[in-house]
């Protein structure tokens, strides 16, 4: 098991994006499509303070540095929705192509309702 305790973490990153996105109109399934970019804005310091949860000796604790986001680079993703009176059921993937690091990919569903 793991015995570890987190000191207080205040991390501050902003990532602005800007992007597009476009979709075909249907009467059942809606697909689309998305394309952007993000911008890292700042990435604030990133250590966090770690240590021992039953000890509380200075040598039971340390403090690491967790890696930048790395915020910046391509996002495009795409999905469907299927439109089942006023719910609409959408699956989607997002991948952000990062100029530094690796890429990242997310899949999604949701379920939206109209009124």
């Amino acid at each position: 098991h793991l015995n570890l305790a987190y000191g207080d973490q205040h991390i501050t990153s902003t990532i602005a994006h800007i992007g597009g996105a476009a979709s075909l109109p249907g009467e059942t399934f809606v697909p689309q499509v998305r394309l952007g970019y993000d911008f890292s804005l700042n990435d604030g310091e990133r250590d966090v303070d770690l240590r021992l949860a039953n000890r509380t000796a200075a040598a039971a604790a340390t403090r690491i540095a967790l890696p930048s986001l790395e915020g910046e680079g391509f996002r495009i993703g795409g999905g469907v929705g299927v439109k089942l009176g006023a719910l609409t059921w959408v699956l989607d993937v997002d991948t952000k192509l990062k100029k530094d690091g690796y890429d990242e990919t997310i899949v999604g569903a949701s379920v939206r309702y109209g009124f």
